[in-house]
């Protein structure tokens, strides 16, 4: 048992793989579940090969939980029939890749190249989309894969919150990516004209600068340099990007300046009781809140919600999401999850940083993703698309190379 659940060291072709996600998530549709598929069945061949299967982290039981309500929550359903029984196949490989990739150890140089390849992928998406912009006269630049400009927008902030920590190390491919992917992000923000990108991502500079400078600094000057930090962050929107802050601006003192969020959690809260455990299924947001559905539960409760927001693909916000489609189950195994990854990886950067640089800024980089989960989540459906599987793998990859550099010192 207890060489079951040893660690072992991530192959080449377990490496090259996830180096492949990385760069396939924003770009390539099939490429990017082709991959992962495939790292997944490397990881398993490999597993049984050397009957190492790795030891528990922090994160199983809350992965486990939101796969498995994917396949319960269809049989379960009130929508049961409508809701394919395949419907979580997707997260179904998010969460088992997350899973997985945490159960291996890596080497610096491992760690370097793939956190490379989250950066370098999230900065060809972001000059691809330039260019498919500027050809097809969209209203917004969109990944390639990732669809939707706030969804996009989401995937930046992955890069972002992965990018600034990069230029810490000495590792110099690793900084120039950090660079390039940093400013290309900041760049995709201004035309996105997403508040919530940009809130997110000035919450993320600020805590970065404030992480930073707290060594050399009384905390105090940290907390001011990172709200200086934010501060440059909207001077920068304000300068070059009118149309952004216009946007921003306006829908503060709107009278809807949620954008509708506040009227999606509504509708979700009214239709969460028809499937209050498990939730009605992966992508069915949409049915469980159609118009009929509502109407009907408004008869019931006596609510009186705005018909308009009925029937969206999504609650926007993570926890509307979560709560019609995965019920409080799902709800939270995925708050639990957030939970463990800021205390976990925040442990370390702000009670106890280590000396060794390169370790240190992938904790704060793992540190950083998370945070821009839960901030960024307020307002999008973090952790359920693209920016999802690269965070939350991102974060696996660091921990399996961290848990390895503590069993060393230990």
């Amino acid at each position: 048992m207890k060489k079951l659940l040893a660690s072992r060291c991530a192959s080449s072709a377990e490496t090259l793989l996830l180096c492949l996600i990385f760069i396939a998530l924003p770009l390539f549709e099939a490429p990017k579940n082709i991959f992962t598929v495939l790292f997944c069945a490397v990881w398993i061949a490999n597993s049984f090969k050397s009957r190492a299967f790795g030891s528990p982290t922090p994160f199983d039981l809350q992965l486990c939980v939101l796969v498995g309500v994917l396949w319960i929550s269809p049989f379960t359903s009130t929508l049961a029939g409508s809701i394919s029984v395949g419907s979580g196949a997707r997260w179904t490989l998010v969460g088992l890749c997350a899973i997985f990739a945490s159960k291996l150890s890596y080497s610096e140089r491992q760690l370097t190249f793939i956190w490379a390849c989250l950066l370098v992928g999230g900065a060809m998406a972001t000059l691809e989309s330039f260019v498919v912009w500027s050809q097809n006269g969209s209203m917004y630049p969109e990944f390639r894969s990732v669809g939707h400009v706030n969804h996009s927008a989401m995937y930046v902030f992955v890069v972002v919150a992965a990018a600034l920590p990069g230029v810490l190390t000495n590792n110099r491919p690793l900084v120039f990516a950090g660079f390039l992917a940093f400013l290309l992000g900041m760049a995709y923000l201004l035309p996105s004209k997403s508040g919530v990108a940009l809130l997110t991502i000035a919450f993320i500079v600020a805590v970065f600068f404030w992480l930073t400078t707290r060594r050399v600094l009384s905390e105090k000057l940290s907390i001011l340099v990172g709200l200086c930090a934010v501060t440059s962050v909207f001077l920068f929107v304000v300068l070059f990007g009118p149309g952004l802050w216009e946007e921003f601006s306006s829908r503060l003192f709107d009278v809807n300046p949620t954008n509708g969020r506040y009227q999606y959690l509504q509708i979700a809260i009214e239709v969460y009781g028809r499937n209050p455990v498990f939730g009605t299924g992966f992508f069915s947001f949409g049915q469980a809140t159609s118009e009929n559905i509502l109407i009907s539960t408004m008869q019931i409760s006596g609510a009186d919600l705005d018909l308009k927001y009925a029937g969206h693909p999504h609650g926007h916000s993570l926890l509307a999401t979560l709560l019609v489609e995965r019920g409080i189950i799902g709800v939270s195994a995925a708050f639990a999850l957030l939970a463990a990854y800021i205390f976990y990886f925040g442990s370390m950067v702000i009670k106890d940083p280590y000396e060794d640089r390169l370790l240190n800024s992938a904790a704060m980089a793992a540190f950083l993703v998370a945070i821009g989960f839960l901030i960024g989540g307020m307002g999008n459906t973090t952790m359920l698309n693209e920016h999802g599987h690269a965070g939350m793998t991102f974060i696996a990859v660091v921990y399996g190379y961290i848990h390895q550099k503590r069993a060393l010192v230990g």
